[in-house]
């Protein structure tokens, strides 16, 4: 027999050819219940440097300004959480710490806006860890020369067992353990677990900032490492709530004041996973996060766009550095009150909110509801960050500030309904969800109304019923009209549909409920004759079928044969690429084992 691994790298290749060839034309769909109308990002609520920092930034990457001025509201909360809280009013303190995750597909460019609106950040860091390095070396090489000296006083005090002896081999061990050897200090994390992120914030003062360009953190939360998602640390850490762990065999972890700040980017699917999932939902996890949902400006990009202006980067760098290691200096966090017009405004803008978490107000549904019972504080919070960027902590945040922060309040809102009820409307993005499961379930690749009409959802066959989410469906990209008549439906429907944001390449997706195959396939089509209900007798053209027992198991397309060169797509379902007694290429006929089949076929070179 063949090696397998040969014959699963010629699967994947021919279904990377039969897969790349059904998508010309085709972009990633939005997804179900997502709004093309949220408001922009409110680049001038941020200070001016900021601002304008925000708008280079997203000219030069060619970007949203949503993505860099989510990340630069994020940056400035690393800068000041557990350093700056907020007195709202007697009894009322919001830390400053953020939770921001802007949702964008991939090759978004997610990357480089992180990346550089983080390099001040990691430069300050690094000034930091020199001002205690000789510290640090000092005191780590005096613990282990006191450690030493406690213990052959212990083997001493051991040995004859002399009071005199175990007084001095105690104090010598109390003399090693009160010196304290100070951690590197560190302002951000990329990749951590919970149980991580407690240690971090442990050995840094409580505080400590987690920023990806990807979905590590919410992929260790959801259970990378252990089946069970640890989310009470997250939890605590938003709060400002006291941590305290207890772990057999390891000293105990207390965190009286943690402040975790989260900037982070996840793909739309994965914000569909989170949000189906009810111990995220539930536990309050999403209700903290500032969703901001960009718009998807990939093809529409300009190849040769215009730098940033020299000084409008280096004015980000300077404050974001500067505010870094000034925030990092103080030992207590500065307690910054509220204007008396600034009071009015919060207080005008909190009465609004409560009116909008009513039962069919604009936050009352659901996990909406519980996000904007959060929203009046987060609100506070912004205005914390704004504040510290641009006035001395000595001073009461102003009308302006707050008002800026209201804006950007509001804007987040929107996302933030967007994000956590789709559509703003649980019966039509259900609509549309059962009928894109329909068409994927049956492997449509195109279909008439007359066909969703005979053997579609029962409730989607009135055509006054259909055609709404016929509209919403081809609105989003999942769906489109074809010259003929009808629509086709997305090639890649059934990986799309499930895929999240796991870091999949795709080259392995997965297909539809009830056909868990090892390899993916290209949509099904109509056998030879079928003239049923399940699919128009005009379906999209594919690739032809090889006469009968012209190819391996009668079940391939003729796919790269030396008489047809063009790509193909193999016909699904296909359970099987070779049958049990063939070790042939399914695109040269060669033997798998033969020098003729790595010279020749073209896959296998």
């Amino acid at each position: 027999m063949s090696d397998p691994n040969e014959r699963a790298k010629i699967e994947a290749a021919i279904a990377r050819i039969a897969e790349d060839s059904i998508t010309d034309g085709w972009d990633d769909p939005l997804p179900l219940g997502w709004h093309a109308d949220l408001p922009p990002f409110p680049v001038d609520a941020l200070p001016p440097a900021l601002a304008r920092f925000v708008r280079g930034l997203a000219l030069e990457v060619q970007t949203p300004a949503d993505l860099p001025g989510s990340v630069v509201l994020g940056i400035l909360a690393a800068c000041v959480g557990g350093r700056v809280v907020v007195v709202v009013r007697r009894g009322w303190r919001e830390p400053t710490n953020l939770f921001v995750v802007p949702v964008m597909p991939p090759g978004s460019r997610k990357s480089a806006v992180i990346t550089i609106c983080r390099a001040p950040l990691t430069e300050a860091e690094v000034a930091l860890a020199e001002q205690v390095g000789q510290l640090i070396i000092d005191r780590r090489t005096e613990r282990e020369i006191r450690e030493q000296l406690a213990d052959a006083a212990k083997r001493v005090a051991a040995k004859d067992g002399d009071p005199v002896k175990i007084m001095e081999a105690q104090e010598a061990v109390r003399a090693a353990e009160q010196v304290v050897v100070p951690a590197w200090p560190r302002l951000t994390a990329s990749d951590a677990t919970p149980e991580a992120l407690i240690t971090l914030l442990a050995n840094q003062g409580g505080r400590i900032a987690a920023i990806s360009a990807e979905a590590g953190i919410f992929t260790s939360l959801t259970g990378r490492y252990s089946r069970t998602p640890n989310l009470d640390p997250i939890l605590m850490a938003h709060a400002g709530d006291a941590i305290l762990v207890d772990r057999r065999g390891r000293e105990p972890e207390r965190v009286d004041a943690p402040a975790l700040t989260l900037v982070a980017s996840i793909q739309p699917y994965a914000l569909r996973e989170l949000v189906e999932r009810p111990d995220f939902g539930g536990r309050g996890v999403l209700a903290r996060i500032l969703w901001a949902l960009p718009v998807d400006n990939t093809g529409h990009r300009d190849v040769e766009p215009p730098d940033m202006p020299e000084r409008d980067r280096e004015a980000y760098r300077h404050l974001v550095y500067d505010l870094a290691l000034s925030m990092a200096d103080r030992e207590t966090p500065a307690l910054v009150e509220l204007s008396e017009a600034a009071r009015k405004v919060h207080l005008e803008y909190h009465r609004t909110v409560e009116h909008r978490l009513r039962r069919g107000g604009e936050l009352g549904a659901d996990l909406v509801r519980e996000w904007g019972s959060k929203l009046a504080g987060a609100v506070a919070r912004i205005a914390g960050c704004l504040h510290a960027a641009t006035a001395p902590l000595s001073d009461p945040i102003s009308e302006a500030t707050m008002r800026a922060a209201v804006e950007l309040g509001d804007y987040y809102q929107a996302h933030a309904v967007a994000a956590l009820a789709p559509g703003g409307d649980d019966k039509e993005t259900a609509n549309a969800r059962l009928l894109l499961g329909w068409l994927v379930d049956k492997e449509l690749t195109r279909f008439k109304l007359r066909d969703l009409q005979r053997t579609g959802p029962k409730t989607l066959r009135k055509a006054a019923d259909a055609r709404p989410v016929l509209d919403d469906l081809a609105d989003k990209g999942w769906i489109r009209e074809h010259q003929n008549g009808g629509w086709e439906v997305h090639p890649h429907a059934a990986r799309l549909l499930k895929t999240g944001d796991t870091g999949d390449t795709g080259d392995n997706p997965s297909v539809s409920a009830g056909h868990d195959l090892s390899h993916p396939v290209a949509p099904t089509v109509a056998p030879l004759g079928d003239t049923g209900d399940n699919i128009a007798q005009d379906a999209w053209p594919v690739a032809p079928v090889a006469p009968e027992g012209d190819n391996p198991g009668d079940t391939l397309s003729h796919a790269l044969g030396r008489e047809n060169t063009g790509p193909v797509a193999p016909v699904a379902p296909v359970a099987r690429l070779w049958p049990d007694d063939d070790d042939t290429c399914p695109s040269c006929r060669w033997p798998l084992d033969s020098s003729a089949h790595y010279q020749n076929c073209e896959v296998a070179r």
